[in-house]
């Protein structure tokens, strides 16, 4: 007791890398896993993102835009109402 743990950890890995290591799957499945694996551009992808995120806010201006108030319109309060001398008691029945 009292001793100090030395915790040994693996090198890192992806996702990809431990499916393949694992042996579960067939080796058709590799194949394909492996021609996804390199047709994926990064930089692609993350620009495919930016891009959609541009549209995103961009829609979400236009939709900020048209929910205006007019400064002018008459509202009318809102009131709330409590009854705190009504209230119903609880408990068991008798």
């Amino acid at each position: 007791m009292g001793g100090k743990v030395k915790r040994k950890y693996e090198l890192s890995k992806t996702p990809y890398q431990r499916l393949l290591e694992s042996g579960q799957i067939r080796d058709e499945v590799k194949d394909e896993l492996n021609a996804i694996y390199l047709s994926l551009n990064p930089a692609r992808v993350k620009r495919n993102i930016d891009a959609k995120l541009d549209k995103l806010y961009e829609t979400y201006a236009g939709k900020d835009k048209t929910r205006q108030v007019n400064p002018h319109k008459r509202l009318s309060p809102r009131s709330v109402t409590f009854y705190m001398i009504q209230r119903s008691s609880v408990g068991l029945p008798t």
